[in-house]
């Protein structure tokens, strides 16, 4: 069973941006351990929620787009 292009593309955004957005907040977080070991001084708040849920929207959605075309123009030389 085939899926349909949006509900692709839709998976392909979705799993980018989530997957960098976990990506920077797990960064983010190390920082702050790092920070905290050596200042003393917890620095991880909200904001580096929304800074990661920004960024993960910021490269995601190309991320995701430019994933679901190289996948298109894969199964379209397949199919040649």
């Amino acid at each position: 069973m085939k899926k349909s292009n949006a509900s692709q593309i839709t998976i392909f955004i979705a799993g980018s941006c989530s997957i960098l957005a976990a990506m920077v907040l797990a960064i983010r977080f190390i920082i702050s351990i790092y920070v905290f070991i050596k200042n003393g001084e917890f620095t991880f708040g909200i904001e580096d929620f929304t800074y990661s849920a920004k960024a993960g929207l910021a490269a995601g959605i190309p991320l995701g787009i430019g994933s679901w075309i190289l996948t298109k123009i894969e199964e379209h030389s397949r199919n040649k």
